[in-house]
């Protein structure tokens, strides 16, 4: 009986005390009362235009030695596309240090482009400091000759030109034929430029070229 006298004069204080807190607290505004904390918008001045962001890749300048210090291969792109057209208009610079251990007498390129007969067509091509090389696209691989061979830890600049005639995307696309094209919706630019294939007793390009369906690049 104790016990349940003061379970209700427990509960009895505890409501009373949480009456008294609700009467002390002052009720929030209404949105039509809260003060205003902005009545305007701040002016502009010349100061407040952000800066644009510096570009991630930079061109290569005509006549400049683009060898690098740094030991990993760089790629520099610049490309126009004819929206209307379907079309891409691309120049392309690939620094490729060589760090294969051996003499390398010929580049291998992946041009994934190139699986779709028609897509990529090369315009021309060049090495820095070989006028002699020459390029030869083997359904999807370029295969650059040098007039001599590209000695161990020695730097290759091959610059590209080349357009790419996209081709319509079908009903039913997948993977293989939606990723470079275009639609009624959109256009779809995916695995374009070339690269160097990698090297390791050989060219994977060459023992396994690019195929239309499948990751078969490194």
């Amino acid at each position: 009986m104790t016990s349940f006298h003061s379970t209700r004069r427990f509960t009895f204080l505890a409501l009373t005390l949480c009456a008294l807190v609700a009467c002390s607290v002052s009720p929030t505004p209404s949105p039509a009362t809260a003060p205003a904390m902005l009545t305007r918008a701040p002016a502009l001045g010349p100061t407040s235009t952000p800066a644009l962001p510096a570009p991630m890749l930079a061109l290569p300048t005509p006549g400049k030695d683009l060898r690098p210090s740094a030991s990993a291969p760089q790629i520099s792109l610049r490309a126009d596309l004819d929206y209307a057209a379907h079309r891409v208009r691309a120049q392309e610079t690939i620094t490729w240090p060589n760090r294969s251990g051996v003499a390398l007498p010929h580049l291998a390129l992946d041009v994934l482009a190139a699986r779709r007969p028609g897509v990529f067509t090369l315009t021309s091509g060049s090495v820095q400091d070989d006028p002699s090389a020459t390029f030869t696209l083997n359904g999807a691989v370029l295969k650059v000759v040098l007039s001599k061979p590209l000695a161990a830890d020695a730097v290759a600049v091959v610059a590209l030109e080349y357009t790419l005639d996209l081709p319509p995307i079908p009903r039913g696309a997948d993977g293989a034929t939606g990723t470079l094209g275009w639609s009624a919706h959109q256009t779809n630019l995916g695995d374009w430029f070339p690269a160097v294939s990698a090297y390791r007793d050989g060219w994977a390009a060459e023992r396994n070229p690019p195929h239309v369906v499948g990751e078969t690049t490194v």
